[in-house]
């Protein structure tokens, strides 16, 4: 699909991608572990972990219990929502976030590099053509998180949540994150098993750059 197409809930498909807002934003940057960054600038080597990692984390800066869960109330009344199709996400945040937030979470994970994304667009299309090579059906959403848990909304607004919006949805506590996320729906007739999925997207050296933490002044 090289053409935008627009849907009626107003995120736009562009080369077989879901985009909740397009563009995405011309920088993401992702902190990590230097031994997981070089790989990934010379090779493309990217792991891709399941919502469900994410919520046996068992820590304060990236663990969410609720990951993937829908959660919001109507009329004082809880609801939720979510998918019975396995989710696998890559986690980065916008550059707007804090450099003291940055520093935060890479001392609770011992990161010790920031991995500056310059063409995100062309980050999450190797992406998809590295899945489309594989065995099995994907699709592929993109979009920042709403720290919008627990919100009280309307009936309207909570009928209308559309496949996997659950996945793009965190408590207030993680806001700090400014975070943005690729998330990667397996709607395969038989779904893989297993916490990540591991892919090669080839070098990624023209579009991405490593950064010392130190070096950073946001």
């Amino acid at each position: 699909m090289n053409a935008d197409t627009r849907t009626k809930t107003g995120t736009v498909l562009k080369d077989g991608i879901e985009y909740k807002h397009y563009p995405p934003p011309s920088v993401l940057i992702k902190i990590m572990k230097r031994i997981h960054a070089r790989p990934l600038l010379s090779k493309g080597c990217l792991r891709l972990a399941s919502v469900i990692y994410y919520q046996k984390l068992e820590n304060d800066q990236l663990g969410d219990t609720q990951d993937g869960i829908g959660m919001f109330r109507m009329k004082g009344d809880e609801y939720t929502t979510g998918t019975a199709n396995p989710a696998f996400v890559c986690c980065m945040s916008l550059k707007t976030i804090s450099h003291k937030r940055v520093l935060e979470i890479a001392r609770s994970e011992h990161y010790d590099c920031i991995l500056r994304i310059h063409d995100p667009e062309a980050f999450f299309r190797r992406i998809y053509v590295s899945l489309k090579a594989r065995r099995g059906c994907y699709w592929l959403h993109c979009g920042r998180v709403q720290y919008n848990r627990g919100n009280e909304v309307t009936k309207r607004a909570l009928t209308s949540q559309q496949f996997n919006y659950n996945v793009f949805q965190k408590a207030p506590l993680f806001r700090r994150d400014h975070e943005y996320r690729l998330s990667v729906s397996d709607i395969s007739l038989h779904p893989r098993s297993g916490q990540f999925i591991n892919l090669v997207l080839g070098r990624c050296s023209d579009i991405m750059t490593i950064e010392n933490l130190s070096n950073n002044s946001r």
